[in-house]
């Protein structure tokens, strides 16, 4: 082969287009030498290896002769180079700087400058690159471009298509970063180790569809997660349970409860000690053809110790105790409450003699519906098959309990089944006392605490709600660095549980404070003062105790578990007791919202004596409160006018007792209920007994004649002293006013009859209760109609009441003759048992007018 000046001949292989060298390898290839002429000869058409093109061998002849063109001013080219790296936005720079390039036969630096897309561009320096591209493939001569593109196919020195696309993706790969290399050998790219570069412009379309297909993968992706994890998650619970229990399999218990450890419920104990027989000794029954309830249902409320009793039952016989709670049965899976069934009562067989407990049986033990899915009744349906599975002689018993007896299924209490109930009520006064001596038994108690105090102070507990007080005391007595729980502690106890905790760091304002005393002052007089007391007035207090301002707390003397109509009216009144002494010392206008437990708890009793016990003579001795939404728009109207009228006189009796007291006892006791953080009920009887000697003793220097010889009040002449019993001439004609007269058998009434007997011409029976001054009047005048009888319902105590009632003897018969001062000037209450008899001197003593 011939060459060119100053080079020899050669032979060069093009074999791929790879990626891995530089774009300069194409120079050293001598593909692009400038020649003056330069001729390619294909041994071997191209051929396709695999996805890649590859250009297959071919053979390169050198040049016969070199370009005869100057080159390009060295100096020139450089200083444009400077200025177009200096300006990269300057298209005239760029574009003068390729010309040099161009100039210089360098079109390998315009491609490589041009398609690295840092610089700027435009019309001329796109013909620029094309020139470049042009001259690359024609051999290197710049001025053979000029032919343009049309003429490469057809220029002698122009590459086949082939080799064009392979410089092309050269090209391409350089502008991604990539290098070309030769192949070593004759392997040809598109290989593992020469891949070829492939840059796919793709449209809008192909794009946002790319974009669609990554969206939904990742939410098929997403959503597949949640399930696997929400599996594992769920599979963890199924495995593991709180508590411990790692699978469906409920191991049994030894006990060693006794029944010597329960208390206040000796009644179910003695029923339940006929199964500790029959565990212990089976053979005893079936000998003798007794058959035991196969299931034995525990009622009563909660706290009261059903779940201990059937422990005891289970250590008193020695057998295992297989427990469950009716909420462990279910779980998120359909069956699985069937099977725990299934499994508890295969263990329980397989270690008879033994007790099965289920806790909280109306959990899985309530009413079936119609309208229920089958799964919901599968777990209630296995019990049933298994409760009909064995017999009674088959050593296992089934023990249950419930605080709702009425919401369990029929079939489940049927007999055969929980065919036995045993009640286990709240404990009395000496089930209280018994349960607070067995946990005092635990706690360093000081000497001297009297525990039956206690017990009596708390009726209506369970036993559960005693051990909290014993333990609350406890904690009490060590927080305040005690050596011993005292009185003070379990005093404290208890009012937390009966009245709720303290709010001490609770700010009020003064004027708030003082409306809150004169509230609870309400209630505690109306309870103190109330006719029939079925709960007597137990503590009164103004600290703000859970969610209150202030508490009033009664109790019973007794355990009581019926209530008259009389009872529950006293319970109306002392409810409405705040909001009537509110509406007395403010007005009706400024009464508070802390009244509206109040009136829920009055007008919720109010209805129960309607609706419930059928207390209404307008509605008859009829039950109204289970059919109350199946009862007519009539009827119902009738029940809520009835508990409406209910209230109404309640209040009106709560008001004329707390009237009678507004200006003595109502503002006392609100001013002296804020000094004392609890007051207890030996203080307030003890301070109504101070204010009781004040008024007995301002009264007594009005009335009694040791002390006054004239009368107070006008048209009254000068006091003498008699008898009542004297009679005669000296009490023919009188005018006589007698207070206190309402009881039956009391010194009121006894005078006003010995009055009339005597032929007193008019006599008034007064009293601030007016129960039975209508009997007395009837009484007086069918035994003796010559006599005028007069009844006046006012408090003695109320100076103007007083005047109100001799105002109207003496303008009614212009006379008033004698005044006879009862016991009922001062009040028939209890309290007044403990004053000195020479301050009730005005009870047996008659002033007589002369």
């Amino acid at each position: 082969m011939s060459s060119c000046a100053g080079h020899s001949s050669s032979n060069y292989r093009l074999v791929a287009i790879d990626s891995k060298h530089s774009l300069s390898a194409l120079e050293k290839l001598k593909l692009f030498r400038p020649c003056a002429s330069s001729a390619l000869e294909e041994d071997r058409t191209p051929t396709l290896v695999g996805e890649a093109f590859t250009v297959a061998t071919t053979t390169l002849r050198a040049p016969s002769s070199r370009i005869h063109a100057s080159g390009p001013d060295v100096v020139t080219t450089r200083s444009r180079e400077a200025a177009a790296n200096r300006n990269p936005s300057s298209a005239s720079a760029q574009n003068a700087y390729y010309q040099a390039l161009l100039k210089a036969n360098m079109p390998a630096l315009v491609v490589e400058r041009y398609q690295s897309g840092r610089f700027a561009r435009n019309d001329a320096i796109d013909e620029a690159y094309h020139r470049a591209l042009l001259s690359m493939n024609s051999g290197g001569d710049v001025a053979a471009t000029g032919a343009g593109e049309n003429n490469l196919a057809n220029h002698p020195s122009g590459l086949t298509p082939t080799q064009l696309q392979a410089v092309s993706q050269a090209l391409a790969a350089q502008s991604k970063g990539s290098n070309i290399a030769i192949a070593k050998g004759t392997q040809g790219t598109g290989t593992k180790d020469g891949p070829i570069h492939v840059v796919v412009d793709e449209s809008i379309g192909g794009v946002f569809f790319r974009w669609i297909k990554f969206v939904l993968w990742f939410c098929l992706f997403t959503y597949l997660s949640l399930v696997v994890v929400t599996m594992m998650i769920d599979g963890l619970n199924t495995f593991k349970r709180t508590g411990g229990r790692q699978d469906s399999e409920v191991k049994p218990e030894n006990q060693t409860t006794r029944f010597s450890d329960v208390h206040g419920c000796d009644e179910a104990k003695e029923e339940l000690q006929e199964l500790v027989e029959f565990l212990r000794n089976p053979d005893k029954f079936s000998t003798l053809g007794g058959k035991l309830p196969k299931g034995i249902l525990l009622v009563g409320p909660p706290g009261t110790g059903k779940t201990l009793l059937a422990r005891a039952v289970a250590g008193e016989a020695g057998v295992p105790f297989f427990y469950m709670s009716g909420s462990e049965f279910d779980e998120v899976y359909v069956g699985v409450g069937a099977k725990r069934v299934r499994d508890l009562f295969t263990s329980a067989k397989s270690k008879s003699p033994a007790i099965i407990f289920i806790d909280e049986l109306d959990a899985i033990g309530g009413r079936r519906n119609a309208r229920d899915a089958a799964y919901v009744k599968q777990t209630l349906n296995q019990l049933l098959t298994e409760l009909d599975g064995f017999e009674q002689n088959s050593g296992v018993i089934i023990i249950a309990a419930t605080n709702f007896p009425q919401l369990l299924d029929k079939a489940l209490t049927r007999p055969g089944r929980f065919d036995r109930h045993v009640q286990v009520d709240l404990p009395d006064a000496r089930g209280r006392l018994a349960i607070l001596q067995h946990h005092a038994k635990k706690i360093k108690m000081a000497t001297g605490i009297d525990l039956q105090a206690i017990a009596q102070t708390t009726p209506g507990l369970s036993g559960a709600e005693l051990e909290n007080i014993v333990n609350q005391a406890a904690v009490h007595a060590s927080r305040s660095k005690a050596e011993s729980v005292t009185v003070k502690d379990f005093d404290w106890a208890r009012d937390k549980v009966l009245m709720g905790a303290e709010r001490r760091s609770m700010v009020i304002s003064p004027k708030e404070k003082e409306m809150t005393a004169y509230h609870e002052a309400g209630h505690a007089l109306v309870s103190y003062f109330a006719k029939v007391q079925p709960r007597k007035l137990y503590k009164v207090t103004v600290l703000p105790r859970g969610g209150s301002l202030g508490h009033t707390s009664q109790l019973p003397d007794m355990d009581r578990y019926s209530q008259s109509a009389q009872d529950f009216l006293a319970m109306i009144e002392v409810s409405l007791g705040g909001k009537v002494a509110e509406e007395i010392v403010y007005g009706s206008d400024m009464v508070t919202s802390g009244v509206s437990s109040d009136l829920q708890n009055a007008t919720a009793i109010a209805y129960q004596m309607v609706a419930a016990f059928g207390m209404s003579s307008k509605l008859g001795p009829m039950e109204y409160q289970r059919m109350y939404e199946q009862l007519s728009s009539e009827t119902r109207a009738q029940v809520e006018s009835e508990v409406q009228r209910t209230l109404t006189e309640a209040y009106e009796r709560t008001r004329q007792l707390l009237l009678a007291r507004r200006s003595g006892c109502l503002p006392y006791v609100s001013h002296f209920l804020p000094g004392c953080a609890v007051c207890v009920f030996s203080h307030f009887s003890s301070k109504m007994a101070d204010k009781a000697k004040e008024r007995l003793h301002a009264i007594g220097k009005q009335l009694a004649p040791a002390t006054v010889e004239d009368g107070t009040y006008e048209g009254i002449p000068r006091i003498k002293q008699v008898a009542a019993a004297s009679g005669g001439p000296r009490v023919q004609g009188k005018v006589v006013i007698i207070t206190g007269a309402n009881s039956l058998l009391g010194i009121g009434r006894a005078s006003a009859h010995q009055f009339a007997q005597n032929g007193a011409k008019a006599v008034y029976i007064c009293d601030y209760d007016d129960e039975y001054l209508g009997f007395h009047e009837r009484e007086i005048k069918s035994l003796y109609p010559d006599v005028n009888v007069h009844t006046r319902k006012f408090d003695a105590a109320d100076e103007k009441a007083v005047k109100a009632v001799i105002d109207d003897a003496v303008q009614q018969y212009g006379r008033l003759d004698v005044f006879f001062a009862n016991a009922g000037i001062i009040g028939p209450h209890s309290v007044f048992t403990d004053v000195d008899e020479e301050d009730f001197m005005q009870v047996l003593r008659v002033n007589t007018l002369g």
